[in-house]
């Protein structure tokens, strides 16, 4: 998870993400770039808490997009998502329950659909790391996914490459090993270049 962008006049909002895809025929997709659109956004809220020792930190507020861009600016890390169903999540998940830090209300029609995401994430300064889960819940009609470019690739299609990579690394695929993942994180465009927080090696 890299970003989140909102365009209330078109009531659009995109999650900057990168993902492994692997093409029906050839190798790896040299950019991880995606964004997935939703449209006829209803609502869109975040949620960020420090992860301490203890557990989860109270939430902490967010006074708008903006602020939020600034702490995705200020992060050396961030770990892949990962673990359960994303889109219209029947079961409530804790950490996005409660008063949120940030709240939109793009419409007053109930969603048609909800996508719940997530990013584990660190910033460092010469006196400490600090590490937080940052969250989201956005309703919306319609979902799309694209290039980073702005090419079309459509939901099914981006499930399908990413299926196929998973399925080829299970089988221990060359193509899919670390030092191919390595070596695609040294080449590829990230959409943020600070720290590693642009790619994510998953080891074997």
């Amino acid at each position: 998870m890299c970003g989140l962008c909102y365009d209330p006049d078109r009531r659009t909002a995109g999650l900057l993400i990168e993902a492994w895809a692997l093409p029906e025929h050839g190798p790896v997709d040299p950019d991880l770039r995606r964004v997935v659109v939703m449209s006829a956004v209803s609502s869109l809220e975040v949620w960020l808490r420090p992860d301490e020792r203890g557990g989860l930190g109270a939430v902490l507020e967010l006074q708008s997009l903006e602020e939020l861009e600034c702490f995705f600016q200020s992060l050396g890390a961030a770990d892949a998502m990962h673990g359960w169903s994303f889109v219209d999540a029947h079961e409530p998940w804790g950490p996005v329950s409660g008063p949120p830090s940030l709240a939109l209300t793009a419409s007053e029609r109930p969603a048609l659909h909800t996508l719940c995401w997530f990013a584990d994430c660190r910033r460092s300064s010469s006196a400490e790391t600090e590490t937080f889960l940052l969250a989201g819940l956005i309703g919306f009609a319609e979902l799309d996914v694209r290039r980073a470019d702005g090419t079309v690739i459509g939901a099914e299609r981006f499930a399908e490459d990413g299926a196929r990579w998973w399925r080829a690394f299970d089988a221990h695929d060359a193509r899919t090993g670390v030092d191919a993942q390595r070596q695609l994180n040294a080449s590829a465009t990230h959409w943020r270049t600070q720290g590693d927080a642009g790619g994510v090696i998953i080891p074997a």
